[in-house]
């Protein structure tokens, strides 16, 4: 076929943009939150953690921090990849494995990419994130 992609799987699972609200500690599922957009429900904890699924070529994650879910509260989003792998911020350095992205800033967006296995990239990112290692 002659766009075929690398990964064929991942490929046809990225054209399929998917919005899913968690709330407070959500492991992502393998194979099932692919291309997702994450959020927050309101009135869930002050802070908010998504563990990633293994970060395989061609899989996709975002995070948004809207405003429904930080009324009345500071609201922090962590995003957590699988322990020994790596990721990196908008400025391109690659950081130490175990380290994890938080960010609260209503309006904050990040948008995770896997270009190679076991790191992350970010792709693009709006509003305050920094790394913290755990």
């Amino acid at each position: 076929m002659p766009n075929e992609a690398k990964s064929g799987y991942f490929e046809s699972k990225a054209v399929r943009k998917q919005e899913r609200v968690k709330s407070s500690d959500y492991t992502l599922l393998e194979h099932i939150d692919e291309s997702v957009t994450l959020s927050a429900l309101p009135g869930c904890d002050n802070r908010v953690r998504f563990h990633l699924s293994p970060a395989v070529v061609g899989r996709r994650v975002s995070a948004i921090i809207p405003r429904a879910a930080c009324v009345n509260t500071a609201c922090t989003t962590v995003l957590v990849p699988k322990t020994g792998e790596k990721l990196t911020l908008h400025t391109g350095v690659l950081q130490a494995a175990n380290a994890k992205i938080t960010s609260a800033v209503v309006g904050a967006r990040i948008d995770l990419i896997c270009r190679k296995k076991g790191e992350w990239d970010c792709d693009n990112a709006v509003g305050t994130w920094k790394v913290t290692t755990y």
